[in-house]
């Protein structure tokens, strides 16, 4: 049925749940699976850009840490997903001024993905379906699954066309 799985982790424990979620999936489909991490380099900015005046190597040293961070993320969902026997690519994806959603359909769509799994936090609810939502309006075909840190999943479902 899926050939393709993207999942989209950030390395908190829920993100973790989905990770295993798309293994699983990965792993019973006989798909390939892509794990990808953005880095959200405007948030960072933004928030420096608060502070008043931040010298310029300190936000290059932020970004820097947020791109260190995203390989090592990035590095145990390889292992993890090598643990369940499944062999995945892993992407590590800068924002570059765009959303989250936006990154993670660019990259649904470079690889052909045919599902994408997200995971959330219960509390982050309203956020994670405004970025799955967002992801369906801007022209996801793929269905896009959410798992939850209460041990519950859901899908949300597209008519869109390639």
């Amino acid at each position: 049925m899926f050939q393709h799985v993207l999942v989209a982790v950030d390395g908190s424990p829920t993100g973790n749940r989905g990770l295993k979620a798309a293994i699983g999936l990965a792993s019973d489909q006989k798909a390939t699976l892509t794990i990808l991490h953005a880095v959200d380099d405007m948030a960072g900015v933004s928030y420096v850009g608060d502070m008043g005046y931040v010298p310029t190597g300190y936000v290059d040293k932020l970004l820097d840490d947020l791109r260190a961070n995203g390989r090592k993320v990035l590095t145990k969902a390889e292992a993890l997903a090598r643990a369940g026997g499944v062999d995945a690519k892993v992407l590590l994806v800068e924002t570059k001024g765009r959303t989250i959603a936006d990154v993670i359909l660019a990259q649904a769509r470079k690889v052909r993905a045919d599902v994408i799994v997200l995971a959330i936090a219960v509390w982050f609810f309203i956020s994670i379906a405004w970025t799955a939502s967002t992801l369906l309006r801007r022209g996801a075909w793929q269905p896009v699954t959410a798992t939850t840190s209460q041990s519950s999943s859901f899908t949300l479902s597209t008519m869109a066309v390639r």
